[in-house]
C-alpha cells in the first residue's frame, strides 16, 4: 500500500513508501502509479488561520517566502525515485470557477475569508500563495513524469476524474490524455475534497489520502474506495461496505446534492445531512445497486428521468419521496455544481480542449537537465546553498533513472 504524511506544516506533502504492496513496489512490475496530488486543497488544509499568522510573522522577519520549496521539492523527488513507472499529476486552481458562479452565484462566496488576519496579513498569504503557486507550475512543469495542470474557466478537482474518464473513452476516439496512453494503472489521490470520491467510479483508484491532521481513525485518512460511505457517515459502520466501491462513488453526487456541501456553500435540503439523505437512498440502492449501469446518464434531461423513473419510486417511504420531489429542481441544480458526469457534458469545448493542448505540451516537454535544474533552482535565492546541492544530487538520480528508462523503451 502507498501511504502519505506530512512532516511539518511549511510541507505541501511528503510521500512515504512503505513495502507491502507487491504491486505497487515491484520494480519488475509494468503498472504505472499515478499520483494525483490537489495543491489548493492540501495547502489550504496545511494552514488554517493561526498556522497563517505564525508563518506570516516567519516570512516577514526573514524575508523567505520560498522556504518551503525546498523541502517539498526533495518530497517529490523522492516519489519519483522510490515509487517504480510513477507519474505525479498536480491540478492547480487560479481563482474561482465562473462555470460555477453562472450556475450559482453565492457557490465558495465564503472561500478565502479569514477572521483572524488582519487585511495586511491576508494580503501577505494570498501573495505568497500566488507566489508559490507560480513557482510551482514553471518548475515541476520541467521534471521528468510531473505534470501540472489547471483551468482559469473552472475548478481543478474536476481533473483527475476527466483524464480517467478519457482513458475509458479513448477507443471511442474522444480525446487524448496523460492516463489513455498507459496501459496498466494504480491511481492514488491526495485531496480531503468529498467531491474526489466520485473518481473511484473507475477501478484504477486504489487509494484516497486526505490531509487532516485531526483524523485519528486510519480508514478515514488512508482510505481505499470501499470506504467512502464509511467516511461520508463520519465513521458510522452502517452501510459501509454493503454496496461496491463503483456504487458508493455513484451515489456521492446524490448525496451531496441532496444535503449540500457547506465548505463549498452549496445549499441542499434543509434538516438533511448526508447520513438523513443516505437513508432515503437506501431503498434506491438496493433495488438497484446491482445495475451500475443505471448511473451513465450525462445530461441533466437523463437525471431527472432516473429521478423521477427509478429512484422516487423506489422509495417505500411516502414522506421521503415528496422530500426528494418537491425539492427535485434545486437538487439537479446541485448536480450541476457537484457531479463530475454532469460537468463533463456541460463544460465548454474549449476548456476540455485547453487540456488536451496541455498534455500535448506534456509530451513534447524538455526535462531539465542537471545543469539546468540548477540554473532554475538559484534564481530562487532563498533556497539556501546547502540545500541547491541535496536537491541537486537527488534530482541528478532522478534523471539518471529517467533517462536509462526512456533509452530502454
Amino acid at each position: 500500500m502507498l501511504y502519505f504524511a506530512h512532516a511539518n506544516p511549511f510541507v505541501i506533502q511528503k510521500h512515504i513508501l512503505l513495502k507491502e504492496d507487491p504491486s505497487v513496489t515491484s520494480n519488475g512490475n509494468d503498472t504505472s502509479n499515478v499520483i494525483f496530488i490537489d495543491f489548493n486543497n492540501n495547502m489550504s488544509l496545511l494552514f488554517n488561520e493561526h498556522k497563517i499568522i505564525e508563518f506570516i510573522d516567519n516570512i516577514t522577519s526573514n524575508h523567505s517566502m520560498l522556504s518551503p520549496l525546498a523541502t517539498s521539492l526533495m518530497q517529490l523527488l523522492d516519489i519519483l525515485l522510490m515509487i517504480p513507472n510513477a507519474y505525479i499529476v498536480i491540478h492547480i486552481e487560479r481563482g474561482q470557477s465562473q462555470y460555477h458562479l453562472n450556475i450559482c452565484k453565492s457557490y465558495k462566496a465564503r472561500r478565502g475569508e479569514y477572521v483572524l488576519l488582519s487585511e495586511e496579513q491576508t494580503q501577505l498569504w494570498r501573495n505568497y500563495f500566488d507566489i508559490v503557486r507560480e513557482v510551482f507550475s514553471d518548475l515541476l512543469y520541467r521534471l521528468p513524469n510531473v505534470s501540472v495542470f489547471s483551468l482559469d474557466y473552472m475548478e481543478c478537482d474536476f481533473i483527475p476524474y476527466y483524464l480517467l474518464q478519457n482513458r475509458h473513452s479513448r477507443a471511442k476516439g474522444k480525446w487524448n490524455s496523460l492516463l489513455a496512453e498507459l496501459e496498466d494503472i494504480n491511481v492514488f489521490i491526495s485531496s480531503s475534497d468529498k467531491d474526489m470520491f466520485q473518481t473511484a467510479w473507475f477501478e484504477e483508484v486504489k487509494m484516497f489520502y486526505r490531509l487532516v491532521t485531526s483524523i485519528k481513525d486510519e480508514r478515514k485518512k488512508y482510505m481505499s474506495p470501499s470506504d467512502i460511505l464509511y467516511v461520508l457517515t463520519n465513521g458510522k459502520e452502517l452501510y459501509s461496505r454493503e454496496y461496491s466501491a463503483k456504487i458508493q462513488a455513484a451515489i456521492v453526487p446524490f448525496l451531496l446534492s441532496v444535503s449540500g456541501d457547506s465548505s463549498d456553500n452549496v445549499t441542499g435540503i434543509k434538516g438533511l445531512g448526508i447520513i438523513r439523505a443516505l437513508e432515503y437512498f437506501k431503498d434506491f440502492l438496493d433495488k438497484w445497486g446491482a445495475e451500475p449501469d443505471i448511473f451513465n446518464y450525462t445530461t441533466i434531461g437523463e437525471l431527472r428521468e432516473l429521478y423521477t423513473r427509478k429512484l422516487l419510486p423506489s422509495l417505500k417511504n411516502v414522506l421521503h419521496a415528496k422530500k426528494i420531489e418537491q425539492n427535485l429542481e434545486l437538487i439537479l441544480m446541485n448536480h450541476r455544481l457537484v457531479d463530475f458526469k454532469i460537468i463533463s457534458n456541460d463544460l465548454p469545448l474549449d476548456q476540455l480542449q485547453k487540456l488536451d493542448f496541455l498534455y500535448e505540451a506534456h509530451r513534447k516537454k524538455v526535462v531539465f537537465t542537471p545543469s539546468e535544474f540548477e540554473m532554475f533552482l538559484k534564481q530562487l535565492v532563498t533556497i539556501e546553498p546547502v540545500a541547491i546541492n541535496k536537491l541537486l544530487t537527488k534530482y541528478t538520480q532522478v534523471y539518471e533513472k529517467y533517462t536509462a528508462n526512456k533509452h530502454n523503451n
